[in-house]
């Protein structure tokens, strides 16, 4: 499953048919869909919203909303695309709190974020990219204080 960086959700539904309709798209009975995605409501915090039209929610929720449609059937691998531009810092870490505990469980994650605190905190590995080239590849706090990654991103010497 994947989050793509535009939020994309359907803004004239609720967030609980938003979720609804994604596990019926991928299988799911009436009655499991059902039951995660109020499961899901309740993790991430939305379920105060659920009945709200999406296109009535913040940006972060309608981020948030999305994210959980994501996980209405666990993904094998779950491909998220800068899940944490532009969301309030406590919707930010209810949804690194959720990739924690999922990765725990053995969940996989590929995650393409310019926060490199999140980064840094969630992920073990990391491939840093400049001009569709990868210029350092390997544990994430080797790769943040790699000079060709600070030259690339900072434009001289010092820590990332």
């Amino acid at each position: 499953m994947r989050m793509f960086q535009l939020t994309k959700v359907f803004r004239r539904m609720s967030a609980l048919d938003n979720l609804l309709t994604t596990g019926r798209a991928l299988g799911l009975s009436r009655p499991a869909a059902a039951a995660r995605a109020k499961s899901i409501l309740e993790e991430l915090g939305l379920a105060p919203v659920a009945e709200l039209d999406a296109g009535h929610l913040s940006g972060g929720q309608q981020k948030l909303l999305e994210f959980g449609c994501c996980f209405m059937v666990p993904p094998r691998i779950a491909l998220l695309d800068e899940p944490f531009a532009a969301v309030h810092p406590t919707l930010k870490e209810t949804m690194a709190g959720y990739i924690r505990k999922r990765h725990a469980e053995g969940h996989t994650f590929l995650v393409v974020s310019h926060d490199m605190p999140v980064v840094a905190e969630l992920c073990i590995r990391a491939v840093c990219m400049n001009a569709g080239s990868v210029i350092a590849d390997g544990p994430t706090r080797a790769v943040l204080s790699d000079p060709k990654v600070i030259e690339a991103y900072l434009g001289g010497e010092g820590e990332a």
